[in-house]
C-alpha cells in the first residue's frame, strides 16, 4: 500500500491519494465418502487479485464547510478452476469499476451541521467459461445520491442523525458462472450471466448517547434483489439457480454498546432485530414471505503494549433466519485475530475463523423439489499476513511560510 497527502492552505484543504494491490491464491481437496466408501472428489483452486487507486481534494471554507470531489479506480480478477468428478469447471472473470464522486458538508452551529454527496459508478466486467468456450459482458452505469442532517446535544454528550443513501450491489463471481453442476442424477446447480444489478435505499435514524451506547432505526428498500431459487427443466431434472425474483422492504432495528476500560481493553455489543416482507415470484408463483429475525455481536479487543501486541475476539450468534428459498438454523460464530506489530511498520497477524466448527444447517422445499443440508465439518480456517505500509507526507511552500511564522502545521510523515 502507499499513499500521499498535499496540504494545500492553512485551513487544511489538501489532496490525498493512495493506491494498493491484493492477490490471494487458496487450495482445497475434498473427498465425500458414503458408508466409509469413496463416492467423489473434488479439486478447487481459486487465484484473485485486486488493484485499487484513488485521490480526493478537500476545500475548507474560511466561512465553514468543506467539498470534496475525487475518484476510486478498482480492478478485480478471479481464475477459478473446479475439478468435480473429472468434470472441469475453469471460470475467468475480470472486473473494472471507475467512480467520481462529490460532497458537501456544512457545520451550521455547534447543535447543527448537514452533508449531501453524489457519485457516479461505471462498471464493465467480463466472464470467460473456458469449459464451455462462452463468454459474456456487462456494463453498468449507476448514479447513487446520499444526505443527512444532524444534531449534536451537549447534555450527556448526545447526538441524533437523519440519514438517507442509495447504493448498487453486484452479483458475485460464483453467480454468474454459467457452469452446470451436477449435484445428483436428477439435479444439478448454475449460474446466471443475465444477473442485474441490485439497487437498495436507505432511510435511518441514529442516536448516541454519552459516545458509549447507540440506536439505530432503518427503513431499507432493495429493488431486483438476486436469490437462489429452483425449477424443472424440459428433461426432469431439478435446476437450483439464481436471478433476480423481485423486491423486499425490511426494517432494522439496533442497539449497542461501546467502551474501553483501562486503556488495554476495548468491548463491543450488539444487538440487531430484523423485519422483512418480501414481494418474490419465480415461473409465475409467489414465493415471498416476511418475518423477524435477531443477531448478536461481541467484540474485544486486547491491546498489550508492552509486547505490542493485539487479540481481538469475535463472536456473532444468529437466531432463526429465512431467505425466499431457505431456511436456516441457529449459527454461531467465533473468530480470534493475533497481531504482532514489528519494526518499520511492519506487522504480522494471524486470523482464526468460525473455531466454534459451526455447521449451519440449511432446508428448503416446495411443490416439486425439497432437500435439508447440515454438513459434517465445515473446519477451522487460518489465515497469515505480513503487512506493510509506506508513503510520505508533502506540505507546500505556502504552508512552509506559515510554519516559519509560527503556525502550527502537522509535521511531515508517511
Amino acid at each position: 500500500m502507499a499513499f500521499y497527502t498535499l496540504q494545500t492552505d492553512d485551513n487544511g484543504s489538501g489532496i490525498d491519494a493512495s493506491a494498493w494491490y491484493a492477490s490471494n491464491k487458496e487450495k482445497r481437496d475434498t473427498e465425500y465418502t458414503e458408508n466409509d466408501l469413496l463416492t467423489a472428489s473434488e479439486s478447487y483452486v481459486n487465484e484473485s487479485e485486486v488493484a485499487h487507486a484513488e485521490a480526493d481534494y478537500t476545500h475548507y471554507f474560511l466561512q465553514g464547510g468543506s467539498l470534496s470531489a475525487g475518484f476510486r479506480l478498482n480492478y478485480a480478477r478471479t481464475d477459478r478452476r473446479e475439478t468435480r468428478s473429472d468434470v472441469e469447471d475453469s471460470f475467468l472473470y475480470d472486473d473494472y469499476t471507475a467512480e467520481i464522486y462529490a460532497d458537501y458538508r456544512r457545520k451550521w452551529s455547534n447543535v447543527f451541521s448537514m452533508a449531501v454527496g453524489l457519485s457516479g459508478e461505471y462498471d464493465h466486467a467480463k466472464g470467460v467459461q473456458r469449459s464451455l468456450s462462452q463468454t459474456f459482458r456487462r456494463n453498468d452505469w449507476n448514479l447513487s445520491p446520499n444526505a443527512s442532517i444532524s444534531f449534536s446535544l451537549p447534555r450527556a454528550s448526545q447526538s441524533l442523525a437523519l440519514e438517507y443513501s442509495q447504493y448498487v450491489s453486484r452479483p458475485g463471481v460464483r453467480d454468474m458462472n454459467p457452469f452446470r453442476i451436477e449435484t445428483s442424477p436428477s439435479t444439478y446447480t448454475t449460474g446466471n450471466p443475465a444477473l442485474k444489478n441490485s439497487r437498495r435505499y436507505m432511510l435511518s435514524l441514529r442516536y448516541s448517547l454519552l459516545n458509549k451506547i447507540h440506536a439505530v432505526a432503518r427503513l431499507v428498500k432493495d429493488d431486483n434483489m438476486a436469490a437462489d431459487y429452483t425449477f424443472t427443466d424440459g428433461q426432469g431434472k431439478t435446476v437450483t439457480t439464481i436471478g433476480n425474483l423481485g423486491d423486499s422492504r425490511s426494517f432494522l432495528f439496533e442497539a449497542g454498546y461501546y467502551d474501553t476500560f483501562a486503556r488495554f481493553m476495548r468491548l463491543s455489543a450488539t444487538v440487531n432485530l430484523y423485519y422483512n416482507n418480501v414481494h418474490a415470484w419465480a415461473d409465475g408463483s409467489n414465493i415471498g414471505y416476511s418475518g423477524w429475525e435477531v443477531r448478536q455481536n461481541t467484540d474485544l479487543t486486547f491491546i498489550i503494549a508492552p509486547w505490542n501486541f493485539k487479540v481481538d475476539i469475535s463472536n456473532v450468534l444468529w437466531g432463526p433466519s429465512k431467505s425466499v428459498t431457505q431456511t436456516y438454523k441457529t449459527r454461531d460464530f467465533l473468530d480470534i485475530g493475533l497481531t504482532k506489530y514489528l519494526a518499520n511498520d511492519v506487522s504480522l497477524s494471524l486470523d482464526i475463523r468460525n473455531i466454534t466448527n459451526n455447521r449451519t444447517a440449511v432446508s428448503y422445499s416446495n411443490a416439486d423439489y425439497g432437500y435439508s443440508i447440515r454438513p459434517e465439518n465445515l473446519g477451522v480456517s487460518f489465515e497469515v499476513k505480513v503487512s506493510y505500509m509506506f508513503g510520505k507526507r508533502r506540505v507546500n511552500a505556502i504552508a512552509d511560510r506559515s510554519q516559519s511564522a509560527g503556525s502550527e502545521i502537522a509535521p511531515g510523515g508517511r
